[in-house]
């Protein structure tokens, strides 16, 4: 039996963070959640196991963390989901992608479509 794969949730809107963060909780997963970019930075270190990442963050956006993630090779292969409330537009979307993120969820989303990407994610990367 394999252990439940650890979500690093990164969202600067904390009644958001927590609706997603009981969600995978109440799916399984171990959440370890952060409000900031810096932060999500740091804690990617570790490592997680996907890291789940809004793109509009007060320090630096969640494009650029996605980016930083992805050129660095101790989390390069961290599988990366962007999540967004506000960027309803292709442009977004197309940037995240390119930038090697595995999808993109706009909020709200239902939980079953987020566990949906997250576990789909997790199995395309063979973590889990």
């Amino acid at each position: 039996m394999s252990s439940p794969a650890t979500i690093l949730v990164v969202d600067d809107n904390a009644p958001q963070r927590y609706s997603l963060c009981r969600a995978l909780t109440e799916e399984g997963f171990i959440v370890v959640e952060v409000a900031s970019g810096v932060e999500a930075l740091l804690k990617a270190r570790e490592p997680p196991d996907l890291v789940l990442l809004d793109v509009r963050l007060p320090d630096i956006d969640g494009l650029e963390v996605c980016r930083r993630l992805k050129a660095d090779p101790s989390t390069s292969k961290i599988p990366v989901v962007m999540i967004s409330a506000n960027e309803q537009n292709g442009s977004v979307v197309t940037a995240a992608l390119q930038l090697g993120a595995l999808g993109f969820l706009f909020i709200p989303v239902k939980t079953s479509e987020l566990v949906t990407v997250i576990r789909g994610s997790l199995a395309r990367t063979s973590i889990r």
